[in-house]
């Protein structure tokens, strides 16, 4: 009986291994050169985010998104730039850029701008402290037509 448990144990030692292994070599998604699964206006995105959009967040999650509005806030960190898109509304869309985008520089608030990314989730508000919810868009890049 203890030689069929050692003989278990080792089957999934291996097994958990292997998983944590191809999980840790898996190809990252080029979201630059992936399919764009929706489309919007940055406005149109907020205000679809009012009420109860729990389908919309589900089918958006981990899917690669494309959102065109006007820069309300651009910011630059160590290693990423964030730009924002606010109507004055309860939400707000924050996209993350790789900070080696050279074109980022040239950007200013209020320019009109067009770019894809991993829709990442919202961030809920805090209605106390009159703080928006964040629609966040993570690995973005800028579409040039």
């Amino acid at each position: 009986m203890k030689k069929f448990i050692l003989i278990i144990a080792i089957i999934t030692a291996i097994l958990g291994l292997s998983y944590g292994y191809w999980m840790y070599n898996k190809p990252h998604e080029n979201i630059e050169k992936s399919k764009i699964s929706a489309h919007f206006q940055a406005n149109e995105l907020m205000a679809s985010m009012e009420g109860d959009a729990e389908d919309l967040k589900l089918s958006l999650q981990n899917q690669v998104i494309s959102v065109e509005g006007d820069v309300k806030n651009i910011s630059r960190t160590d290693e990423q730039y964030l730009v924002s898109f606010d109507n004055g509304g309860d939400y707000i869309v924050l996209a993350y850029f790789k900070d080696d985008l050279s074109e980022l520089n040239e950007i200013k608030e209020g320019d009109k701008i067009k770019f894809k990314g991993k829709y990442a989730g919202v961030i809920i508000n805090d209605e106390d402290f009159m703080i928006p919810a964040d629609i966040k868009v993570e690995n973005c890049y800028l579409i040039n037509e």
